[in-house]
């Protein structure tokens, strides 16, 4: 959190499917050390981008916001990023109203149901 290890090594969920789950926490200067920042990236421009990712509500416009956030910081390179996990998954035409959630834990499995005219 005090920045005094020359690396470390870190994983990120997120709590809810939105860019700005991953871009806030982890990149704006705000939150730096404990609160997510631990690369302790200070850029004003991206601290800009991602003001205005937060308080933006068109999707589009979100959409483009995000990407110029992350084109910056990944340009930057505060990270060696290593590795990212890939899901896979199983399907069957007896399955109905199933599609995987974009934030695997939040998954409640409310909607699945036989499909019908499947036996059992």
């Amino acid at each position: 959190d005090r920045g005094e290890t020359a690396a470390f090594y870190m994983n990120w969920y997120a709590d809810y499917p939105d860019a700005e789950n991953f871009l806030v926490p982890l990149f704006h200067s705000a939150n730096v050390g404990g609160g997510g920042n631990r690369a302790r990236l200070r850029d004003p421009a991206v601290d800009a981008l991602l003001d205005q990712l937060e308080s933006e509500r068109d999707p589009d416009a979100r959409a483009a916001l995000a990407r110029a956030a992350d084109s910056t910081i990944a340009s930057g390179a505060p990270w060696i990023y290593l590795w990212h996990p890939a899901q896979e998954v199983v399907t069957s035409q007896r399955v109905a109203g199933w599609s995987p959630h974009p934030v695997p834990a939040c998954e409640r499995w409310t909607q699945i149901e036989r499909a019908e005219g499947t036996p059992r």
